[in-house]
């Protein structure tokens, strides 16, 4: 997303913009600073990492400036319990 937010930031009156995951949210965030950030988190990522390093990477997306936080493409190789504590570190950051 950092490649195209210039393009973006012409875009009159954008509210609302997506940022896949491994994008230089920074960056996203400095090109459009009033847009309303979804940052996705990757689905990949949601398994491998440990329960510290999701909640790492949940508060590094809200300080860089994700607004809000969602990861799609979730399959059967996450569990239920990864996707509760997703959803609970989101929400508590």
């Amino acid at each position: 997303m950092e490649r195209i937010a210039e393009g973006y930031a012409k875009i009159k009156e954008l509210k609302y913009a997506e940022v896949g995951a491994g994008s230089d949210l920074f960056a996203v965030r400095k090109a459009i600073p009033g847009v309303f950030l979804n940052a996705r988190y990757s689905p990949v990522k949601l398994v491998q990492v440990t329960a510290q390093e999701l909640r790492e990477d949940i508060e590094k997306l809200k300080y860089n400036g994700a607004m809000a936080i969602s990861c799609v493409g979730i399959d059967s190789s996450v569990t239920d319990e990864r996707i509760i504590e997703f959803i609970s570190i989101c929400k508590e950051c």
